[in-house]
């Protein structure tokens, strides 16, 4: 499968101490600045002038770009949601599992 953070196909192997920190600093250096950049200039000039040409934000990439990170932070967040209430049903369900032995062996002494 092929990694999107370090742009690497990688086939199972465990990664070397290196390749973790290297992922790290992946993340630091360029999808959080990236982030601060699309949420510091929230609705920016999608107007063009030759006055001032650096003020300018093309509106089709910038829109994309802030949807896009938008729908993932909410999959995130529902893919955590989803991970807790499976982890909390599990442990619920070992927890009633341990309290039916019990009641049982009770019964049978």
């Amino acid at each position: 499968y092929v990694c999107f953070i370090c742009h690497e196909i990688t086939k199972g192997t465990v990664l070397a101490p290196f390749e973790y920190i290297r992922r790290i600093y992946n993340i630091i250096f360029y999808i959080l600045p990236g982030n601060i950049v699309i949420y510091s200039i929230y609705e920016p000039n999608y107007n063009k002038n030759m006055t001032q040409p650096d003020v300018y934000c093309n509106t089709t990439l910038y829109l994309f770009a802030f949807c896009f990170t938008v729908v993932t932070y909410i999959l995130l967040a529902l893919l955590f949601l989803a991970f807790c209430v499976l982890l909390l049903s599990y442990c619920c369900r070992k927890q009633r599992e341990a309290d039916d032995d019990n009641t049982r062996s009770l019964l049978r002494g």
